[in-house]
Order: structure tokens, then C-alpha cells, then sequence
């Protein structure tokens, strides 16, 4: 989302100077220089990169958490601030939560902060307290659903400073339509959190008929630093060789360009437990032409541009994928469909153009 947003504002906007400081290595700080935007990496400690309060459910072992990490957060925010005031940027945009902090406490004054809300803070024990103390430092909040912006409110109890901006894909790649023929390509996209549906997804596919061809893939991998947070590929495995599906089965590990695999499929699972924030890889499947099956009704509208099954219910996804599998000429209507919705709703220069009339607004 970054890296689209960032080549949309160089395209419309190209005077202005463009900085992106991550908290660790990787991918990313490449990309933006691709870009022609400036990009460096402020480390993190590790004592603070792996504080999280996600699934936590004792309060001791979370300020235990805290204690340890409160020395490595001070000094990561005297050097965010350092940062920050040498480069005097007019807007400070914060991605994560412990980027909306630190960012709350870094930012000079003389720069407007914005936060964008990428996921729900209300579940977080600590965090939402935090996000509630912090609330009048930002100048605006993005959120990047109906449901986000909801949570926010219920959080911050203010209204008045949240707005929504849906996220957008890349609608530049050519609209493949799904294989007529041979076995059906079904991929489950996601990161390895556990409230992906990773189990579901596995479950589903050891329920579907023996008489079906059919390939299955996992595409993702472990990018958290908590553990307690995401599932092992090797705990992945495991299950699935309990299932018996390890020969039809391929883990593809961490793509840095998903969407380029997404074109590959026949089928995309989007298998969330829990209520999504947005559910990118959902666009990302819709704006490739394929037909996404997905636990979250917030962009698919049930046999109209995709399908929609009740969370967590492995029975209704196995149901799904059979019908989609055995119909290619459903496939081609409900991804012509999901490709019609993509081009509506999630173009890129739109999501920047709404950024652009933000950040004028507040300078």
C-alpha cells in the first residue's frame, strides 16, 4: 500500500520530497528508492520491535513485556525525534502501532502527524489505551475501511479527526482469465498470523471430492517478530501432512509481489477468523479477475463477485471450492465480476488524490 501510494504521489506531485523510515531491513527500503524517494532505516530494539499485546491474556506477563521494553522505547523515540526534526518535514505519516506511538511522541511541532489506521485497536489490551492518551497529537487519522474507522471512534471516542480511505491495488496488469482446463490452481494468501484461517483453509481442502484435480498453495510466510503472534511453516506442515495433503500442497514462503502470483491462480482463499480489517490480498484477488472465496462480506458480495462463508466453517469452504472447481463458466462470470468491482473502487490515484487533498488541507 505504501509503495502504490508513493508512486502516485511522485506521478501527481512530483516537487515534493518524499522520505520513508522504516524500523527495520528489508525489501521495502529498495523499493521506495526505486521509487526516486528517499528511504533509511532507524532500527528498532528488539526489546521494543517484539512488545505486542495481541492474544495477551495475562496482564503480568504484558508488563513484564512493557518493563523490558520501556528503556529501548525511550531511545528509539529521542532518535526518531532527532531524525525527524534533521529532515523538518511538513507531514509525518505513521504506519503500525508502534509507529503511531513513537510517532506521536517523536513529531516536531511544526509538522502535521497523520496516522493511517491499517487494522482494529479496540482487541489490543494495551494499545488502546495508548492510542486513546495519544489521540489529540494527530492532525488526522486515515482508516482504511468502515470497520476500522467504527473500532477507531469506539476507541478515541472523537469522530471528528478520523477519515476513510479505502486502500487500492495495482490495476496495471493484464486481466487473466482462470484456466479452462487441467488441475485447479486454489492459494490461500496471507501472512502466517494465526486468525488467517490458515487450519480452515487446510481442513477445507482435505474435505473436497477424490474424483477433483486439484493444486494447493499457501503463499506467505513468518514476518512478525512475535512468535506467539504467527504459525511456523513448519507447524503448517505438520498439519498438513496429518491431513494428507502434503502432495498436493506447496508453500511458496514470503513473495515480496504477491499479486504477481495471485495472476497464477484459479481460486483465492481469504480464510479470516476474525472480522478483517480490509483484506488486501481479497482486492488484490478481485483486481486479477479471480474468484475469491472469503470469510469478510465488507468488499464480496456473496455470488455476485465472489463467494462469502461464515468464518471459521471449513465444511462451507470445502462446499465452494467444489462448485467453483467443477464450474469453469462460474469462475470466468464471478471473475469478471470481482475485476468490474477492482477498477471501481480500489484505483490507486484515487486513494492519492484523497491523500494529497488530506495533506493540503493540514499544512
Amino acid at each position: 500500500m505504501l509503495l502504490i501510494l508513493l508512486r502516485e504521489l511522485r506521478r501527481l506531485r512530483p516537487g515534493w520530497q518524499l522520505t520513508v523510515i522504516t524500523g527495520d531491513t528489508g525489501p521495502l527500503l529498495e523499493s521506495v528508492r526505486e521509487l526516486g524517494c528517499h528511504a533509511e532505516c532507524l532500527p528498532m530494539p528488539e526489546a521494543f520491535k517484539a512488545l505486542g499485546d495481541w492474544g495477551v491474556r495475562s496482564k503480568v506477563a504484558l508488563l513484564q513485556q512493557v518493563a523490558r521494553a520501556v528503556p529501548a522505547a525511550l531511545r528509539y523515540r529521542a532518535a526518531l525525534g532527532n531524525k525527524l526534526r534533521a529532515l523538518d518535514p511538513a507531514v509525518v505519516q505513521t504506519n503500525g502501532f508502534k509507529m503511531h506511538v513513537m510517532g506521536s511522541l517523536a513529531c516536531p511541532a511544526t509538522a502535521r502527524l497523520i496516522w493511517h489506521l491499517h487494522d482494529f485497536v479496540s482487541n489490543r489490551v494495551a494499545m488502546k489505551n495508548l492510542l486513546r492518551w495519544l489521540s489529540g497529537r494527530p492532525a488526522a487519522v486515515v482508516a482504511i475501511s468502515e470497520s476500522v474507522a467504527k473500532d477507531l471512534v469506539h476507541v478515541i471516542r472523537n469522530s471528528g479527526k478520523v477519515r476513510i480511505i479505502w486502500n487500492s491495488v495495482s490495476l496495471e496488469r493484464s486481466f487473466l482469465q482462470p484456466s479452462a482446463g487441467g488441475d485447479i490452481r486454489i492459494g490461500l494468501v496471507s501472512t502466517f498470523a494465526r486468525w488467517k484461517g490458515h487450519q480452515v483453509f487446510l481442513q477445507a481442502l482435505a474435505l473436497l471430492p477424490k474424483d477433483l484435480a486439484w493444486l494447493g498453495f499457501i503463499v506467505g510466510g513468518e514476518v512478525y517478530s512475535r512468535a506467539a503472534s504467527q504459525y511456523t511453516e513448519a507447524e503448517l506442515r505438520h498439519n498438513a501432512a496429518e491431513l494428507g495433503l502434503l502432495d498436493r500442497l506447496e508453500f511458496t514462503g514470503f513473495l515480496a509481489d504477491p499479486a504477481a502470483f495471485i495472476q497464477s491462480l484459479d481460486i483465492v482463499v481469504h480464510a479470516s477468523t476474525e472480522p478483517e480489517p480490509f483484506g488486501l490480498v481479497i482486492a488484490e484477488g478481485m483486481a486479477a479477475g479471480k474468484p475469491v472465496i472469503t470469510s469478510s462480506d465488507s468488499i464480496v458480495t456473496d455470488r455476485v463477485n465472489g463467494f462469502v462463508c461464515a468464518r471459521g466453517d471449513a465444511t462451507a469452504l470445502a462446499v465452494a471450492l467444489t462448485e467453483l472447481a467443477r464450474d469453469p463458466a462460474l469462475r470466468s462470470r464471478l471473475g469478471s465480476a470481482a475485476r468490474a468491482t477492482a477498477e471501481q473502487r480500489f484505483q490507486p490515484e484515487r486513494m492519492a488524490r484523497e491523500f494529497i487533498e488530506l495533506y493540503e488541507a493540514h499544512v
